[in-house]
């Protein structure tokens, strides 16, 4: 058995390797030290490369699972050593001793509209911290003998850098999304919802575009990010969301990049370019999947632009939004980026360049792919 070609995937701790022989359909297999006497020989083998958390197996691939902040290098050369192959990672510079790329996944525990939990997830890592006192009290002002049942966990989505500082981060968006007000309002919903069968959910009032343009010049932070909390965005709130992207909060110029990019006008397309030269990576990273997501080739420019971003977490999206649907222009800035001193920044890099040397057309981005195969 051979590795064909490897491929870094969005979460910078999987990685994952295509081989010359498939699996039968439909057979799926995740192996780890604690049930490794079930998994072929040479998966337990790669099992014990220091850095290797799990195995997932199926079809023609392997997607291989890092622990924390192992070198990627170091164990695809091990990799290449017990599969007897060469150039895996031939021709890359030393990664740094930086952590890897800080990619967490946010979630967030409610019950009965009120959150009560907040989880971030890192790898085998995870932080947890609960609310302020006052969202205890509202959580106990309706608790009910379902209570566990009713617990939901909503994900928030990816953000990066450290856990407790990510922790801390959504807790201030929380405890400003919920000023006193909306959370008496809540705590009044669920009691008269009682134990009825049917799922609670929090009625809000919309705020009027006039009440909405106040709000958002409010000094006070906690009160603007409550109305863009609120704002369900269409066309005509393009103007709030272009000043909104000048707000020195950098939680509210994150949710504008968001809204802009569920309008996906020319105009909101024009402002999420702009915000990929925002002062904070968080945000530009945040530009740049939303960029990914829509998938326009318009973007190729300010993707080429951004394989210099001084943050490898928007140089590793540039390169993979390049990937997906980069064209001929892109090659003299994918040349360049193939030697990024990031590992999964360059080999993303090296993967768009052959792509495009090659001839091989674009595939687009996942979800182009899906809606693809669901119209064939």
């Amino acid at each position: 058995m051979k590795i064909t070609f490897i491929e870094p995937t969005p979460s910078p701790n999987s990685m994952k390797l295509h081989l010359d022989e498939s699996l039968e359909s439909g057979i799926r297999k995740t192996y780890t030290l604690e049930n490794e006497r079930s998994a072929p020989s040479w998966i337990r083998e790669l099992l014990h490369i220091p850095g290797v958390k799990s195995i997932y197996h199926t079809l023609d691939f392997i997607a291989l699972d890092r622990k924390g902040n192992a070198d990627w290098k170091t164990i695809l050369a091990e990799v290449q050593e017990k599969f007897g192959q060469e150039g895996l990672s031939a021709g890359l510079t030393e990664e740094d001793e930086e952590a890897a790329f800080g990619e967490a996944e946010v979630f967030v525990q409610f019950f009965r509209s009120i959150p009560m939990q907040i989880r971030v997830k890192s790898g085998s890592r995870e932080e947890r911290i609960g609310l302020s006192q006052r969202f205890t009290e509202a959580v106990t002002q309706v608790a009910s003998t379902t209570m566990i049942k009713e617990r939901k966990l909503k994900d928030y989505g990816v953000r990066y850098g450290e856990l407790e500082d990510i922790a801390r981060e959504v807790e201030q968006e929380l405890e400003a999304a919920y000023p006193q007000k909306r959370l008496d309002k809540v705590v009044s919903q669920a009691i008269a919802h009682g134990a009825a069968e049917e799922e609670f959910v929090e009625q809000r009032r919309q705020l009027t575009d006039q009440e909405m343009e106040a709000a958002l010049k409010d000094p006070d932070w906690r009160v603007r990010y409550a109305a863009i909390d609120v704002l369900e965005p269409e066309e005509r709130h393009i103007p709030l969301l272009q000043a909104a992207l000048k707000d020195d909060k950098m939680q509210i110029r994150r949710m504008a990049v968001v809204y802009l990019g569920d309008l996906r006008t020319p105009q909101s397309m024009e402002l999420l370019y702009q915000a990929m030269s925002d002062e904070s990576p968080a945000v530009r990273r945040t530009a740049g999947d939303t960029l990914s997501d829509i998938g326009d080739p318009a973007a190729t420019p300010v993707m080429m632009q951004s394989l210099k971003d001084n943050s490898k977490i928007v140089r590793w999206r540039a390169a993979r939004f390049l990937y997906e649907v980069g064209t001929e222009e892109a090659r003299p800035a994918l040349e360049e980026a193939s030697s990024d001193p990031e590992f999964e920044v360059s080999l993303q890099a090296r993967m768009a360049l052959e792509r495009i040397e090659s001839g091989e057309e674009a595939a687009g981005t996942v979800w182009q792919q899906m809606a693809k195969r669901t119209k064939e």
